[in-house]
C-alpha cells in the first residue's frame, strides 16, 4: 500500500500533542473546506524528505469540513483537541462559536453543551493557559457584519462555559498568537483589510528585554523558502516546522 500523503491546502489548523503534528482542515484544490484530520510523526530522528504521514480521515473525519477555525489542545492529559468552529454538524453557517473536541487517545469527536457562546469567528487563532482557560481575540464575522474585531472570549474548558474578557487596543483577524512562559500572550500580525505581505518576511521578537525588541531577519539564499501565506508553524525541539499554505 502507497504511502499517505497528504494535498496541498492552507488554512488549516494544526497543533501538537506528544511527538505528533495534527493537521486539521483547510481549504483544498476545489476550493472548499475539508474534514480531513491527518498527523506527522515528529518524533527523533526526523526525516525531512521522507516524513512520515498518517491519514486519520476515514477513521475520525472533522464533524464539519473545515477552514478558517483554531484548534487548542487541552484536557485533563494533554490529549484532547478543542476546534473552535462557525459551522454546525451539518455544515450550515452558524451564528454562534460551536465547539468540538477530539480525544486523541480513543480516537473520538465529540459536541460537547457549552454555554454563554459567543457570536461565531473565523482567521482567528486560540492559546489555553496552565488553568485551562482558553483565549480568543478578535477575528472575523463571516456572515452579518463581515468585519473584523477586537473583542475577547474566554472558554472555560473544564466547565464548557464562556465569558468575556476585556477588548483588545487593536482590531485584528488572521494573525498569530503565542502564549509565553510568563502567562502573557503575544499576537503578532494579521490584517482587518486586505492582507499584505509583510516585509521582512522573517522577523523576531526577543521578549527577555523590555521592552521588547524586534530584529529583522534574512534567509539563507540556497534554502530561502517561497512567499507564504495561510501556513501553520509548530516548535519541535530546536526546529519550526512550517506547512502547507500559499
Amino acid at each position: 500500500m502507497p504511502a499517505f500523503v497528504p494535498t496541498s491546502r492552507y488554512y488549516q489548523g494544526s497543533v501538537i500533542i506528544g511527538n505528533k503534528m495534527y493537521f486539521l482542515g483547510g481549504i483544498v484544490n476545489s476550493g472548499k473546506g475539508t474534514n480531513g484530520l491527518f498527523y506527522l510523526d515528529v518524533s527523533l530522528p526526523f526525516n525531512s524528505a521522507n516524513p512520515k504521514w498518517t491519514d486519520l480521515t476515514s477513521v475520525a473525519p472533522i464533524p464539519v469540513n473545515s477552514a478558517f477555525a483554531s484548534p487548542c489542545v487541552g484536557g485533563s492529559n494533554k490529549a484532547t483537541i478543542f476546534l473552535f468552529e462557525h459551522h454546525k454538524t451539518n455544515n450550515d453557517n452558524s451564528t454562534t462559536i460551536v465547539t468540538f473536541t477530539f480525544d486523541s487517545i480513543t480516537q473520538k469527536w465529540s459536541t460537547p453543551t457549552t454555554t454563554g457562546a459567543p457570536q461565531t469567528r473565523e482567521y482567528m487563532r486560540a492559546v489555553i493557559d496552565k488553568n485551562g482557560k482558553i483565549y480568543i481575540n478578535g477575528g472575523f464575522e463571516p456572515y452579518k457584519t463581515q468585519k473584523s474585531y477586537n473583542s475577547t472570549f474566554i472558554f472555560d474548558s473544564s466547565s464548557l462555559s464562556w465569558t468575556n474578557g476585556s477588548n483588545a487596543p487593536i482590531i485584528r483577524s488572521a494573525y498569530t498568537a503565542t502564549l509565553l512562559s510568563n502567562g502573557l500572550i503575544v499576537y503578532i500580525g494579521g490584517t482587518n483589510d486586505d492582507p499584505i505581505a509583510p516585509n521582512p518576511a522573517l522577523a523576531t521578537l526577543d521578549t527577555n528585554s523590555m521592552p521588547y525588541k524586534w530584529s529583522a531577519k534574512q534567509f539563507n539564499s540556497v534554502y530561502a523558502p517561497p512567499p507564504l501565506a495561510y501556513h501553520s508553524a509548530q516548535l519541535v525541539g530546536d526546529y519550526m516546522i512550517i506547512a502547507f499554505g500559499d
